[in-house]
């Protein structure tokens, strides 16, 4: 977690920076080393012939913003900031596993990080003063929500694994307070069908953090029918969309 710790003091900083990201308006400072060490993606970008590494300037018209700075914050701090769980106060503790690993782990082999909500809160310091009951709490869960499916999204496509299993820990963390609810609106559970359909827009088939969610989610239907039957009734439009869901529900029924 050394390197980390050195590297956050330089999180947007201009000192040492050797070379930029602009993205819809927004231009970041960045260094070399930190984002070429831990994605390809950026590496051949940095290091080639092409004009980007020539005038050590990117531009990433397709990205958000926020976005980008929360993944980059991974890079340089091997943690972010959320919306539901604050200010993160350590990296991640996926910080100090092995790089073959995490790689499994972005390549969609490695589906051994289903931990429970003490656990990595744990591993990535989450201090949640929210409550689940009040709109606001539920507001933030989702926002975190959405977050880090975005962050995991592009963890994916600049291929950086330690980012995919943070944003997947964080999702799930995230999901686990949603859970804690005692009582769910139709609206509500319309948001967590929007997060389903997002999911299984923009990723591959028996990606981790799909199948994850679908143990996740048996486990909280276990012990709440009354709101699985609900959620049933509601998500007809996206299991039409998506027969893939169904098919991961099954297939997960019995892995939890």
């Amino acid at each position: 977690m050394a390197a980390y710790d050195q590297y956050g003091m330089l999180f947007k900083s201009e000192i040492f920076s050797d070379f930029k990201l602009t993205c819809n308006g927004t231009t970041i400072p960045v260094h070399r080393i930190v984002l070429a060490t831990h994605s390809p993606v950026f590496r051949r970008a940095m290091t080639s012939s092409f004009k980007e590494a020539r005038e050590g300037l990117m531009n990433l018209p397709e990205d958000d913003p926020v976005i980008l700075e929360k993944f980059l914050s991974i890079m340089y701090r091997g943690t972010y900031d959320d919306a539901l769980f604050g200010k993160a106060q350590a990296p991640h503790l996926t910080t100090t596993l092995p790089l073959k690993k995490l790689i499994g782990f972005l390549s969609g082999t490695e589906a051994g990080w289903d931990l429970d909500m003490n656990e990595r809160k744990a591993l990535d310091n989450f201090h949640c003063t929210n409550d689940i009951d009040s709109p606001e709490g539920m507001a933030l869960a989702q926002e975190s929500l959405q977050d880090a499916l975005y962050i995991y999204f592009m963890a994916k496509k600049y291929q950086c694994a330690i980012a995919a299993v943070i944003a997947h820990d964080r999702f799930l963390s995230a999901l686990d307070f949603c859970f804690d609810k005692p009582e769910f609106s139709d609206q509500e559970l319309h948001k967590f069908i929007e997060v389903i359909d997002e999911l299984y827009s923009n990723s591959i088939p028996k990606d981790i953090l799909r199948l994850t969610l679908c143990r996740h989610f048996h486990r909280f239907t276990d012990k709440r029918p009354d709101v699985g039957q609900r959620f049933g009734a509601l998500a007809t439009d996206l299991i039409k969309a998506h027969p893939e869901f169904a098919t991961d529900m099954n297939s997960t029924r019995y892995s939890y």
